[in-house]
């Protein structure tokens, strides 16, 4: 046994034996830092983005709300305006009636800041997110054409079809919604949001 002792001494000192176990600690403590700081990111960013698509599903209710008024038989026109404020305001006239509301936006902002962060940590979460915010460019497309609608005459041809067109795309946002907010919390989107503080 003393033998195999001297042995072993000569062949690796105790300082180096002493730092080779130092180092594996020391690796392990960092793998598992590590480990912690992504499920805090993903964590945060699930947070974020249910914040986003809170608002987004208030956005896409009223954009649906206006296209439904746009297939109305008395539908008679749309205006668009911006005020000195800068926010935009939409009537849609259904016989006389229209008065002017907010033109909510389609927000992007969560997903933009974090879509490179989210392909390198979390491949599912990107991929069910990429899917969403793919529709709710299509949502974003929707909304300009209503505004396009407003302020080109030449288009009144394309108003009898629109709606239709319209209520597909954001049925199917809604539901693609609905999964990535499933995925980030767990339960489904049934709450809206008109505000955030994202």
């Amino acid at each position: 046994m003393i033998e195999l002792q001297s042995k072993i001494d000569s062949i690796l000192p105790v300082s180096v034996l002493a730092a080779v176990v130092l180092f594996i600690v020391k690796e392990v403590v960092e793998l598992f830092k590590r480990s912690s700081e992504r499920k805090r990111k993903i964590s945060a960013y699930k947070i974020l983005l249910c914040e986003e698509l809170q608002k987004n599903l208030w956005t896409l209710n009223y954009l649906t709300s206006i296209c439904h008024a746009i297939n109305d038989e008395h539908f008679t026109g749309i205006s668009y305006r911006r005020t000195s404020s800068g926010s935009e305001q939409i009537a849609v006239h259904v016989g006389r009636e229209g008065e002017y509301g907010p033109l909510w936006n389609v927000y992007t902002s969560i997903f933009d800041k974090a879509v490179v962060d989210l392909a390198v940590i979390d491949k599912k979460l990107f991929e069910k997110s990429k899917v969403t915010y793919e529709c709710l460019a299509e949502a974003g497309h929707i909304r300009n054409s209503i505004i396009r609608i407003s302020e080109d005459k030449l288009l009144e041809e394309y108003v009898e079809s629109f709606p239709e067109y319209a209520l597909n795309v954001l049925k199917e946002a809604v539901t693609a919604l609905d999964v990535l907010y499933i995925e980030c919390a767990g339960k489904k989107l049934d709450r809206p949001k008109l505000r955030s503080y994202v």
